[in-house]
């Protein structure tokens, strides 16, 4: 009753139930919709939870635009939020690349995205946009090259390999 009547914490706190199915039939549609009302009220783990729902297109359409929107709002609280926001607007011009037949430019910004996310240590975001890239690479024909990053790592990766070093 307190989120119908506009509660912000209570918005929240039924999203969160939606989510993960606690007490209600688990719905990530309306789980959305809730987290969106209370983040429009400057709840920050609402901001956060329907950044990550835009990002997965859980609930909704995948949308790294929007998401990084969120994140933004959520940034000046919250740490994740803050390394997120710049991902997501990498993850955004590529998305908008790929919309354009772009894909080659898209690859290599969901590459800057991965690289952004593995220099901030966030792994959720990193696997997400190596997804991205691995989506998008297999979808080239002719496939691109190693870059000269791609082959000190593929040499590193090879002697290690022989070196039986597999960490």
């Amino acid at each position: 009753k307190s989120a119908e009547q506009g509660h912000p914490i209570a918005q929240f706190m039924l999203g969160q139930a939606y989510q993960f199915g606690d007490g209600v039939p688990e719905n990530h549609a309306t789980a959305f919709e809730w987290y969106r009302k209370a983040a429009e009220q400057g709840v920050t783990w609402a901001q956060v939870r329907l950044a990550m729902m835009l990002f997965q297109g859980q609930g909704t359409t995948k949308n790294y635009a929007e998401a990084g929107k969120w994140f933004e709002k959520a940034a000046d609280s919250d740490k994740g939020a803050a390394v997120a926001a710049p991902q997501m607007k990498m993850m955004a011009r590529a998305q908008d690349l790929e919309r354009s037949s772009r894909n080659a430019d898209a690859l290599i910004e969901y590459g800057k995205a991965s690289a952004h996310a593995r220099d901030a240590k966030y792994s959720d975001l990193m696997e997400a946009a190596f997804t991205e890239i691995a989506r998008v690479y297999s979808s080239l024909d002719p496939k691109p090259g190693l870059t000269e990053e791609g082959r000190r790592y593929l040499v590193q990766a090879n002697t290690h390999l022989q070196d039986k070093r597999y960490n």
